[in-house]
């Protein structure tokens, strides 16, 4: 609490500080064709962005605000965020696999202080109960692979389902794959999906066939 209310608020005020001067600068007029700094340097009307220059490269007088990191930027939350998948991220920079911002998603450490060594990068940490913020270690599951990953993903999904033609809860093909009929709005095992599809076929064929008898 006193960082936020002390160095945080400093900090904060010196961005908008920095910004004031920008802004007033940016409305002041200048002359086209040369440095307006004061050494009268001839530069060209428009700089690389294709906006109209007042400069010469790094004869701005106005400073640029510093890039605060870590516990000094004014939005620092303690280091522990929520990103858009719900995962928890954990703010590590000195971590070998930190991301841009210094963070490590919470899980990935959890399982590396569990094993007692850093994480390859091909490795995955899978969610039993499915819920991305539950970081505890019986929750966990370390996995070699992401198509790994994606097969127990697949395992779990099949569970569940049922064939909504035959009604089995297996299917009855050897790699247990179940189809998605999106116009009928169930699932399918093989043999019925290809049932199915056959039938669709025949009826579109009779259908084209009676179409081309009136037209001709």
């Amino acid at each position: 609490m006193e960082n936020y209310l002390g160095q945080s608020n400093i900090n904060k005020t010196f961005h908008l500080i920095i910004f004031s001067l920008k802004l007033e600068e940016h409305f002041k007029p200048f002359k086209l064709g040369v440095c307006n700094c004061g050494c009268n340097e001839s530069i060209p009307i428009r700089n690389t962005q294709g906006q109209l220059a007042r400069y010469k490269h790094g004869h701005n007088p106005t400073p640029d605000p510093p890039h605060f990191r870590g516990p000094e930027h004014y939005h620092w939350n303690g280091g522990r965020n929520i990103d858009k998948g719900g995962y928890i991220q954990i703010y590590k920079p000195e971590h070998p696999f930190a991301g841009p911002t210094g963070y490590v998603l919470e899980h990935r450490l959890v399982m590396e202080q569990h094993i007692g060594r850093y994480l390859e990068r091909y490795e995955i940490v899978h969610h039993k109960n499915r819920n991305p913020s539950d970081n505890r270690i019986e929750n966990l599951q370390l996995l070699e692979s992401s198509s790994a990953h994606r097969r127990l993903h697949g395992e779990e999904d099949r569970k569940d389902r049922q064939c909504g033609i035959c009604g089995s809860d297996k299917t009855r093909c050897t790699r247990g794959i179940f189809h998605w009929r999106r116009h009928n709005n169930i699932w399918c095992c093989s043999k019925c999906d290809n049932r199915l599809y056959k039938t669709q076929k025949k009826l579109r064929n009779k259908i084209f066939q009676t179409f081309n008898s009136f037209s001709s």
